[in-house]
């Protein structure tokens, strides 16, 4: 009877075997990567780069999205990452300087201009907390920054260097859900510029309006909401006076329904039913 309990109790263990590594596995990990955080967190404390109140608001970021704080701590102590408190028209990325980082916005507004040859900037982007700007030309190996970003009001921001992350094999979920978030948010950049592109290839103002206002009753239905009258021309590329100008000969001519930033489009006669 004892022979034939012993070999019940080997059978079970057998079969459990597997399952036990896998539980003791798994917890030797998260405790390896607890202290490993609580290790990366004590460094970078140390080195005054970024602070330890200031990983929660990392973590939340589209990055980092899914990504524990202590191992995004490990991450960032591997990844040469700094934190930068910046006041309104500071410089964060200069044109011309080393293709390097990716920034994070923390906290505040970033905008993403380009230099003209006239001294003039050009507006190409405004990005709030939790987006990311100079990722495209940092993974892409861009030798020299063809833009600038620069503090559109009091901000925080997180500068990383792609290689360093993009190299970084440990911890192994944490490094393949970031590199998921970049391709993720290199993608829906991409669609961003494509549909920005169907506008500016219009040629008149008044075309570009129109192919934008189209494309937002799509989107949200109409009426609609857009954005304040200076992002929406800087988007377009156009002047703001005459975008405005545009708008107004198109309200007057019964074409839209304007109340503040909420458009309509309104039906014209002899337009077809079908």
């Amino acid at each position: 009877q004892p022979v034939h309990f012993s070999s019940s109790i080997l059978i079970i263990l057998r079969i459990i075997r597997p399952y036990l590594l896998s539980v003791v596995g798994h917890w030797i990990l998260c405790f390896y990567y607890a202290i490993m955080g609580a290790k990366s967190l004590l460094e970078i404390q140390q080195k005054g780069a970024i602070r330890v109140e200031n990983l929660m608001t990392i973590a939340a970021s589209k990055l980092f999205c899914g990504v524990a704080q202590e191992e995004v701590a490990a991450l960032l102590a591997s990844a040469n990452a700094r934190w930068r408190s910046c006041a309104q028209g500071e410089v964060i990325l200069l044109a011309g300087s080393r293709a390097r980082d990716i920034g994070v916005v923390c906290a505040g507004e970033v905008y993403v201009a380009r230099e003209e040859i006239t001294g003039e900037r050009s507006l190409l982007a405004r990005l709030g907390a939790g987006e990311l700007f100079a990722e495209a030309y940092a993974c892409a190996g861009t030798t020299r920054l063809p833009v600038s970003a620069i503090a559109a009001q009091d901000c925080q921001v997180l500068l990383v260097d792609a290689q360093s992350l993009l190299a970084a094999r440990e911890p192994v979920a944490a490094c393949a859900r970031v590199r998921e978030n970049l391709i993720r948010i290199l993608a829906q950049k991409s669609v961003l510029l494509n549909r920005r592109l169907t506008h500016l290839s219009r040629r008149s103002t008044r075309e570009k309006v129109l192919s934008y206002f189209a494309e937002q009753a799509v989107r949200q239905g109409n009426p609609f909401t857009v954005p304040a009258r200076q992002e929406m021309a800087d988007f377009l590329c156009v002047e703001r006076s005459a975008m405005c100008a545009v708008i107004g000969k198109m309200r007057a001519a019964g074409e839209i329904a304007v109340e503040g930033r909420k458009i309509t489009l309104l039906p014209q006669k002899g337009a077809s039913k079908a």
